[in-house]
Order: C-alpha cells, then structure tokens, then sequence
C-alpha cells in the first residue's frame, strides 16, 4: 500500500477495485453454473454429504484434508467441463464433429475424476465405518 499524507494511493483503490471485481465474477460463474448445471448440483450435494460424514465418523485432520482436495477438485473439473460446454455452444449450435468431441471430452474428465474421487473416498471412509459400526 502506497500512502503520500496519509491518504490511499489511487493506484492502490484501482487495485482493490480489480480484485473486487475478481471475486464478484468468479461469485457470479458459480451461481449461473450451480443454478443451471444438474451435475454440479449433483457434485455439490454429494460433497455436503461427504462432510457430514466426515463429521459422524469423526476422520483425522489427514484424511479430512485429502477429502477436501478431492471434493474440491471434482467441483473445479464440472466447473471447467462446464466452461468449456458453454464455449462450444457459443462458437456453434449446428451439430459438428468437433463441438461434439470437445463436450464429450470435457464431460469425460469429469465422470473419470469422479470415479477416481468415488474410489479414493471409499477407501479413506472404509476404516472409519467399520469402526463406527462395530
């Protein structure tokens, strides 16, 4: 932060501006996808689950965090998957083989880091369910 007699710097406001703005549009993409996008709702109630779980089961901090990584990332990809489904659309509503692939790809990824991310929370959970039922 620049002072000169104790007042703010304009550059510095304009900087504050710019990040303001940053998250203000990063707050309107999650909105616009999570209020449209099925899968993202869906992602999102799952991961709200994962927590609760974590909280019944009472998870190590370790395990806690991989968790959030995990949740995390699955909740990125969808959000790219989706940015990358709306640049096609925008480039071209006629069906083309490329639009095509592009979305499928995207897609893909998505449903493989799921399966990745399904995979790897059972693993991390099992020990702590069966110690929570037995």
């Amino acid at each position: 932060m620049v002072l000169k007699d104790k007042k703010i710097s304009k550059e510095y406001i304009h900087e504050v501006r710019r990040f303001n703005n940053s998250v203000k549009y990063s707050l309107d993409g999650l909105k616009a996808a999570y209020t449209t996008e099925r899968s993202l709702m869906l992602h999102l109630a799952v991961t709200i689950l994962v927590f609760v779980c974590a909280f019944i089961f009472k998870i190590d901090r370790i395990a806690l965090v991989l968790s959030i990584i995990m949740m995390g990332a699955i909740l990125a990809i969808e959000l790219i998957n989706t940015a990358i489904e709306s640049a096609v659309d925008l480039c071209t509503y006629e069906i083309n083989p490329y639009a095509k692939k592009a979305k499928d790809c995207a897609s893909s990824a998505s449903f493989v880091f799921s399966i990745v991310t399904l995979i790897s929370e059972v693993i991390l959970f099992y020990p702590y369910i069966v110690k929570f039922f037995s």
